[in-house]
C-alpha cells in the first residue's frame, strides 16, 4: 500500500502554496545545502511543525536566504525540486557528469 499525491495537493492539505513546498523541503533538510549556511529560519530544531508555521506565516513569494557561498547550492536544489532540465550549468552537476564519464570510460567499470 503506498500513499501517492501531487506536489499541489500536498501543499493544499499544509495550509502552504504550490511554491512554498519546494522552500518547505529546503528547510527540512537536504544533501546539498548545509542548513549552518540559512539565514533567519527555523531549522535548528527540525520540527516540522516549527517549519511550516514559520512558512504559513511568511508571504507566498518567500524563499529560504543563504549565505553567499551557498547561494549556488540552494539555486540548484530549487532546480532540481522543480525538476527542471538546465542543471548541467550547475558545477556540482558538472562534476557528477564528469564522474559518470570518467567511471564508465573504464573498461571494468562497465558492466
Amino acid at each position: 500500500w503506498a500513499f501517492c499525491t501531487t506536489r499541489m495537493d500536498l501543499a493544499k492539505t499544509l495550509g502552504l502554496e504550490d511554491r512554498q513546498m519546494v522552500e518547505f523541503a529546503i528547510l527540512m533538510g537536504n544533501d546539498y545545502v548545509d542548513p549552518s549556511t540559512l539565514l533567519s529560519t527555523p531549522t535548528a530544531s527540525k520540527d516540522t511543525q516549527a517549519i511550516l508555521n514559520f512558512l504559513r506565516d511568511q508571504d507566498e513569494e518567500y524563499i529560504v536566504q543563504a549565505s553567499k557561498k551557498a547561494e549556488q547550492s540552494l539555486e540548484y536544489v530549487r532546480c532540481l525540486y522543480d525538476l527542471q532540465q538546465d542543471i548541467d550549468g550547475f558545477p556540482i552537476q558538472q562534476q557528477f557528469n564528469d564522474d559518470i564519464i570518467t567511471n564508465t570510460s573504464r573498461k571494468e567499470d562497465v558492466f
